[in-house]
């Protein structure tokens, strides 16, 4: 039996309430995922705005933001929520070569190192080399020229643009000279590593600057370690000059340093440790006689003091030399009993003071 025309509560009627309210979840969500889309286009088209005004930072964050969304509401825009991670540093790239444009190197490098994706990578490692061509050129005109060519070795070998690559090596080879002429005052030997960098990988006019300039350098990078002590260092240095710079001023000074006497030092002391004051002297020749022996000069003094230290100064490059202790009267010195000859002869080598250390005299 059916009820009034229009209410009817058969099967068919169930049927239809059922698929009305299935629907109604359906639409809303739609509703819902249409908003967050409208959401993300909104965010991304005020990033590309805020980019196109110069505002970067604004732009990425903007990007960022969209980047982050996450949730069953954004699945529609998945595509474009993907793109944001690229978009926000691409506007990073932009960025950095604002700041650089502006004069500042090195937070523009500081950006470029946060962009990572794989798809910005030859356009960012494009801009950093960029970057640092022109700071290294703003340097070198500044006199800065040590950091001009550390801007130059920044920027490496892999992936740089064969472009870029060829103009810092043409830059190179003359940042090279002015930073080691720049450095010679206080670190000469970091000078001559340049200019040997130069010779060894340049060719004409630079070549001929660097070896114009190296005779002198390395002169001062040997007084330089000679005031550091650093006297094997100073002797290799001296050596050079007067082996592949002959003809050079600087040659006939290193000769003379080279030449230079040395200070001999020492501690005499007895058996039994106690120190042993009193006249001591290096004799140049030794000549056994009999069951004794003579010594001939030139001769070069000092003396030990209580504690038993002594210092001989000037003695010439050379050798051997035997000390001798005045002692009870007369000169004396150690004999090696299997020679017969002196103990520990002295030898005198350039450039470097000579130690002989703790003698215990006999007794």
């Amino acid at each position: 039996m059916s009820g009034p025309a229009g209410f009817g509560h058969g099967p068919g009627w169930r049927r239809a309430k059922v698929a009305a309210l299935c629907a109604l979840p359906v639409v809303a969500l739609g509703g819902i995922e249409i908003g967050a889309r409208a959401g993300i286009d909104s965010a991304l088209n005020a990033a590309t705005a805020a980019q196109a005004a110069g505002d970067f930072a604004s732009a990425v964050s903007l990007d960022n933001a969209v980047a982050a969304a996450r949730g069953p509401l954004y699945l529609a825009s998945g595509g474009r929520i993907g793109g944001a991670a690229t978009a926000s540093q691409s506007a990073e790239l932009a960025w950095a070569s604002a700041l650089a444009a502006q004069g500042q190197p090195d937070q523009a490098l500081t950006l470029l190192a946060g962009v990572t994706d794989p798809t910005l990578a030859t356009k960012a490692q494009a801009a950093r080399a960029a970057i640092l061509l022109t700071a290294a050129r703003a340097a070198s005109q500044a006199g800065r020229h040590t950091e001009a060519l550390a801007r130059l070795v920044a920027i490496g070998s892999g992936g740089v643009p064969a472009a870029s690559r060829a103009q810092a090596n043409a830059l190179q080879p003359g940042y090279e000279i002015a930073a080691a002429q720049q450095l010679t005052g206080s670190q000469a030997a970091d000078a001559v590593v340049l200019l040997d960098d130069v010779v060894a990988h340049s060719s004409g006019a630079s070549v001929a600057a660097a070896n114009a300039q190296l005779p002198t350098t390395l002169l001062i990078a040997a007084e330089q370690s000679l005031a550091a002590r650093a006297t094997a260092e100073a002797d290799q240095f001296l050596l050079r000059i007067t082996t592949s710079f002959q003809s050079s001023p600087a040659a006939q000074q290193a000769q003379q340093l080279l030449r230079s006497p040395q200070l001999v030092s020492g501690t005499l002391t007895h058996h039994d440790g106690s120190p042993i004051a009193g006249s001591v002297r290096l004799s140049s020749r030794f000549r056994q006689v009999g069951r004794g022996y003579i010594t001939f000069g030139p001769f070069y003094y000092g003396t030990a003091n209580p504690s038993g230290d002594f210092s001989i100064a000037q003695v010439p490059v050379g050798g051997p030399y035997y000390l001798e202790v005045y002692n009870g009267g007369n000169w004396t010195t150690l004999i090696d009993p299997n020679t017969g000859g002196p103990a520990d002869p002295v030898n005198v080598s350039s450039v470097q003071p000579v130690d002989l250390g703790i003698i215990v005299l006999p007794d």
